[in-house]
């Protein structure tokens, strides 16, 4: 099909009397009160209900997700919530957190506005410590230099462990674990621009420590300058989550640095 001008946008349908009907159709009621918020792939809605509670409802573009993909976003904030992090989960209706209206894929969650931190109050101190002290982690790093080849030679090894506090596991009565996780990796520089590696990431759900995922990513650097890097990864996942499992990704990063930076050669032990 040819694309013309007056082919219909997917987002054609949706006027402010659609947004109301879909919140409607999942048991929210409207007050009138509807306000668009800035998204560059979706639409997203800020909605009045007649308690005086704010809701945002985003509306998925079509084509662009998968139900799979989006469960799995959702899937992991609830996990945040569960672990008592304030974040803002969707809104489940019968077990529930996609829904579609008009042909359109929608979820609502809980408006909460986010500010920085006011750190000369004492409660937002005591919030953000225990959010802090409920993550430990242990890492490590290892730097190798051939003495004879200059600066474009060498090797990395690091890694790193985290664990967090106990929780039950849904899955299996009685079990108490902590979720935990652990990540390794190894980079070889071939030459002034040129860098290759590998990482390995094991981690249990925040929700289900039971559950386990793991992955395997090869990767490969280029240096333009020390301005400009192209990183090159593919990821193959095993999981418990069956969603995830067996699932291969590749995908390119290009990333700039702007400003100050660090005052060594950007070949070296990057």
């Amino acid at each position: 099909m040819t694309v013309t001008d007056s082919a219909p946008a997917p987002f054609d349908a949706l006027d402010p009397g659609a947004v109301f009907a879909a919140a409607e159709s999942i048991g929210l009621e409207p007050s009138g009160r509807l306000f668009a918020l800035n998204s560059y792939e979706n639409r997203v809605y800020q909605l009045g209900d007649e308690q005086g509670a704010l809701w945002v409802l985003k509306f998925y573009r079509p084509a662009r997700w998968s139900d799979a993909q989006i469960a799995e976003e959702h899937a992991f904030t609830f996990e945040l919530a569960d672990a008592e992090l304030p974040v803002a989960a969707p809104l489940r209706r019968d077990g529930e957190s996609l829904f579609a209206h008009r042909r359109l894929r929608f979820a609502a969650f809980p408006y909460l506005a986010g500010r920085a931190p006011e750190l000369e109050d004492r409660a937002t101190l005591g919030l953000l410590g225990r959010t802090l002290a409920r993550m430990h982690a242990i890492d490590f790093m290892y730097r190798w230099k051939p003495f004879r080849q200059g600066e474009w030679k060498s090797y990395l090894l690091g890694g790193e462990l985290m664990f967090s506090d106990p929780v039950a596991s849904p899955s299996e009565a009685g079990v108490v674990q902590r979720p935990k996780g652990m990540s390794v990796f190894t980079q070889w520089q071939f030459d002034r621009r040129k860098y290759g590696g590998v990482r390995f990431d094991y981690t249990t759900t925040i929700q289900d420590p039971a559950l386990q995922r793991k992955s395997a990513t090869p990767y490969f650097s280029y240096y333009f300058s020390e301005f400009l890097r192209l990183r090159l990864n593919f990821e193959r996942r095993w999981s418990e989550i069956p969603t995830e499992d067996h699932r291969n990704t590749f995908y390119a990063e290009l990333n700039w640095i702007f400003g100050s930076h660090p005052p060594e050669p950007f070949w070296v032990n990057k």
